[in-house]
């Protein structure tokens, strides 16, 4: 994933970026929020599931730990202990050149989905508004 904004760690703007008011979650780990209590802004990628029906359905696409913790999280299921991230690495990160690894295979997959979940809280003191970042996911092969 690429954030394509200046918002400190690829953060929520209300005016395209040149005041940013909700900072993304930073570091390389995932973590929790409380509604209501910080500026927060981050990504939640959920483990694999096979595509129901589907009988050539197989594979695992595994979550990068910035943006999973299996200890808060039920596999399908949102729920308030789900943890979020927004990798800020300097030369790896979601602000960099070429982004920062969301999920990752080690072999084959076919008709394999993972679940995406933004959140986002604002402290009391954040202006309201329409707050938005830009992302882009980027999918390569390995042969």
């Amino acid at each position: 994933m690429h954030a394509a904004n200046a918002c400190t760690n690829a953060g929520l703007s209300s005016n395209g970026g040149s005041t940013c008011s909700i900072p993304g979650a930073g570091g390389t780990t995932s973590q929790g929020f409380t509604a209501g209590t910080a500026n927060f802004f981050g990504l939640s990628v959920l483990p694999s599931t096979l595509t129901s029906s589907v009988a050539s359905s197989s594979g695992t696409i595994t979550p990068d730990s910035n943006y999973y913790n299996a200890a808060h999280v039920t596999p399908g299921a949102i729920n308030p202990d789900v943890f979020f991230g927004m990798d800020d690495t300097t030369n790896s990160g979601v602000g960099s050149t070429y982004g920062d690894a969301i999920a990752s295979s080690s072999g084959p997959v076919s008709q394999v989905n993972n679940q995406l979940v933004f959140g986002a809280t604002a402290a009391l003191t954040v202006p309201a508004g329409i707050y938005s970042g830009s992302e882009s996911l980027i999918a390569t092969g390995t042969f």
